[in-house]
């Protein structure tokens, strides 16, 4: 599996109407790179770059 996607950022509107970039990731390479429907992600920003992670949410009892 190729481990580098080319994409595009998008213009979306926020509810002021005010235009906003988006970045939208989907595919099966998603769920092939262990991210599943539902998952919760956390993004981190360094130096232009973005780093998406999976984030372990703990169920309380």
């Amino acid at each position: 599996m190729d481990t580098n996607r080319k994409m595009k950022v998008y213009q979306s509107y926020n509810p002021q109407n005010q235009p906003m970039p988006e970045i939208r990731l989907k595919g099966k390479w998603l769920e092939e790179s262990g991210f599943g429907i539902g998952q919760h992600i956390e993004v981190e920003i360094h130096n232009n770059t973005l780093i998406v992670k999976q984030r372990v949410i703990e169920e309380k009892t």
